[in-house]
């Protein structure tokens, strides 16, 4: 006969069981994801700040520096922590980015580096193509590093990303952000092919060149800002067919989930609406993202974010940024304008999702303090590096006195985005601007210093 005490052993016995599969489960987890993280991540971006030198023809390199604007490909060698590869693609990156280094007389520019730009089917360990940023409006050195943080704490497929003190001919150039770019090598990482095609979507211009996704017929010249900045060299006229049915279903609200990646966009418009980038698919700008399509089906990626958390424009304040509504997210657009955000979040579903991301992320990396330990952890392995920046944009003291105004900054817009989510804040533009003493107070922020 069985008593309490045998039925409490065999309880015991079954928890037991239960933490032990658990515990061998999250092991074997684990396991399959470290023996599956590609040996370009764990050696490029393990943490630790890479040191990289790009040795060239000193003519060439002086030619290309007075001639960075043009983005020409020039062939250098790269020695990354004391390991030497030939044959490697350097062009300078960015638009106003270079208007704005060109001005400063640095010669500090964001870098684009390709490994099999000359030498065809050359890697790093694996890796196609990364960026060097030249930290140009980010006095903290921290809000590109940060934002990509954000995205893939909330589970969106973001860039990888790590710090470069970076020389030329072992002269000093500067302490930059290595930034994954947008390859065959990120599609392999992520999901797990190289297949589908990329946009690097891009302003031109032209206010209805398809970048607001905004539905605008079939001609596919009217969506040129998507299909004249394809990644791959594969562009069809199925494929581009395929994204313009994609747009019109947007646009009419039908079969989302067949089109798009419903869930992967809720993620990222949750961190996007975080971070405040406003110079962006959210804005009048209409850019600085990317499209993934495959088989028909399309989804956002982050990209270009040293101007979040308030870095554009520079006329809106610290109580702008904390408060920036987070059911109207946008910015000199109405809503209906970007149909990728007004059409989902009019589905209850996944509004609800979307503000659920939004809670998932204050809670757990804002108000759990890992907003703050980023921070002085990343301070503690980038200070040194900062303070002998010889070509940076900000003086160490200035990056001293920004890092406790972002600090306070992000504290400030979690404290006002859960407002938001429970009610006692507007959520909206409009109510915001009818309850404005509803607001959370940020005046003790000075955002100047950020930027």
């Amino acid at each position: 006969m069985i008593n309490s005490k045998h039925i409490n052993k065999i309880i015991a016995c079954a928890v037991a069981f239960a933490l032990l599969m658990s515990a061998l489960m999250v092991y074997a987890a684990t396991a399959y994801e470290t023996a599956n993280i590609p040996d370009y991540q764990k050696r490029l971006f393990n943490g630790e700040a890479a040191l990289i030198n790009i040795k060239v023809d000193e003519k060439n390199w002086e030619k290309f520096i007075d001639n960075a604007t043009e983005k020409e490909w020039i062939i250098a060698d790269l020695v990354i922590n004391g390991e030497s590869f030939n044959g490697i693609g350097i062009r300078a990156k960015g638009n106003s980015n270079l208007e704005k280094v060109e001005k400063s007389e640095s010669g500090k520019y964001s870098l684009n580096i390709k490994f099999n730009k000359f030498v065809d089917g050359q890697t790093y360990y694996g890796l196609d193509t990364f960026c060097l940023n030249n930290m140009i409006d980010d006095a903290t050195y921290m809000k590109e590093y940060l934002s990509y943080e954000v995205m893939r704490y909330i589970g969106v497929a973001a860039p990888l990303t790590n710090y470069a003190k970076v020389t030329v001919n072992g002269e000093d150039y500067g302490f930059c952000l290595i930034l994954e770019r947008y390859d065959e090598s990120f599609l392999d990482r992520v999901y797990n092919t190289s297949g589908g095609q990329l946009y690097n979507v891009k302003k031109d211009g032209n206010d209805n060149s398809g970048g607001s996704l905004l539905y605008t017929g079939d001609n596919k010249s009217n969506y040129s800002a998507i299909f004249d900045n394809a990644v791959f060299n594969k562009n069809s006229n199925k494929r581009e067919e395929r994204v313009i049915t994609a747009i019109k279903n947007l646009n009419e609200g039908t079969n989302l989930e067949e089109y798009w990646d419903i869930d992967g966009i809720l993620r990222y418009f949750a961190a996007h609406t975080v971070v405040v980038n406003l110079k962006s698919y959210i804005s009048d700008q209409q850019q600085n993202y990317y499209l993934y399509e495959r088989h028909g089906k399309i989804t956002i990626l982050p990209w270009s974010y040293h101007l979040s958390f308030g870095g554009f424009p520079k006329s809106i304040d610290a109580e702008y940024v904390v408060n920036f509504p987070i059911d109207t997210p946008v910015y000199k657009v109405d809503m209906e304008d970007r149909p990728l955000l007004d059409k989902l979040l009019e589905v209850p579903e996944y509004k609800e999702r979307y503000r659920e991301y939004l809670r998932r992320i204050v809670e757990g990396y804002f108000d759990s303090g890992l907003f703050e330990e980023t921070i002085n952890n990343t301070h503690a392995k980038i200070g040194e590096y900062v303070k002998n920046d010889v070509s940076g944009f900000y003086s160490y003291e200035q990056y001293i006195e920004a890092l406790p105004n972002l600090t306070l900054l992000g504290i400030l817009r979690a404290e006002s985005i859960t407002g938001q989510l429970n009610g006692t804040i507007p959520s909206s533009a409009s109510g915001q601007n009818a309850d404005f003493a509803a607001l959370t107070d940020a005046s003790s922020v000075n955002l100047s210093s950020l930027r």
